[in-house]
């Protein structure tokens, strides 16, 4: 069984794979000061509830965009699950997908895995959006592979700086309006918030498809993803899972 962990700025996400199938995940948010002791104890509470003995797991295949959290990370793979720990930055060399970028070593291991696991499942040109702290783009061709991409304030960052920046603008919820046109502060403010990012990536979806002169997928993931999947006309599909499952597909590769 393999343990697959994102480590992300804000949240991390865990899965158990056996093969294929996805047995457990479960989300929490990161804390950079956290100890191996503390990690220890929170992985008895998960394996405890989903009912998972620490030696069925093999391997740690890890992703992580917070590298003072990596030695953490691996001390609980190689003391408490007595296992195999791997980064994805370990197989830059050899990774399975065609990188075309100026520098690997400046792209998240969650972009790298989540390009890797979209392009193994549809084969066609595609743009990964994913909606974490950041928004990132990723754009994969089939003739070039992992091409780069943008990122771009996420929209939780939007949501903090009312209440924190404004004196009078209260913390909103992340929902769509019925009409854009809000008529009172909240609805105002969640108008600005999700239209104005909805138009944002359709534009940088339009601009991308233009400057490669070709048709692509869209695919979403992230926290919010589903959110703006469900009010896009432009995004084919959204897969909560996809970077755990990215690093599935790497460890099944490598392995």
């Amino acid at each position: 069984m393999l343990l697959a962990i994102d480590i992300g700025n804000s949240n991390t996400v865990l899965g158990f794979y056996r093969n294929d199938e996805i047995i457990y995940s479960h989300r929490f948010v990161t804390k950079t000061k956290i100890t191996t002791d503390e990690l220890k104890a929170k992985f008895f509470n998960i394996l405890n509830f989903c009912e998972i003995k620490k030696e069925a797991v093999e391997a740690v295949l890890i992703a992580s965009v917070v590298p003072n959290l990596n030695q953490v990370y691996n001390l609980l793979g190689t003391d408490y699950f007595n296992s195999e720990v791997f980064f994805v930055r370990d197989f830059n060399k050899n990774f399975p997908l065609k990188i075309k970028v100026d520098n690997v070593l400046e792209v998240g291991d969650d972009r790298l895995v989540n390009a890797l696991a979209a392009y193994d499942r549809f084969r066609h040109n595609l743009i990964i959006i994913d909606f974490g702290t950041a928004i990132t783009f990723d754009v994969v061709t089939k003739l070039d592979g992992y091409l780069g991409g943008l990122i771009f304030p996420g929209v939780n960052l939007a949501l903090e700086y009312f209440p924190s920046a404004t004196a009078k603008l209260p913390k909103i919820e992340l929902e769509f309006p019925q009409q854009v046109t809000g008529s009172n502060t909240i609805s105002a403010m969640q108008s600005g918030v999700t239209y104005g990012y909805l138009m944002m990536i359709e534009g940088i979806v339009k601009k991308i498809c233009a400057e490669h002169n070709c048709a692509f997928k869209i695919i979403a993931t992230g926290g919010m993803g589903e959110v703006f999947y469900s009010n896009s006309e432009i995004i084919e599909y959204y897969d909560a899972d996809l970077t755990l499952d990215g690093l599935n597909k790497l460890y099944k590769k490598i392995k």
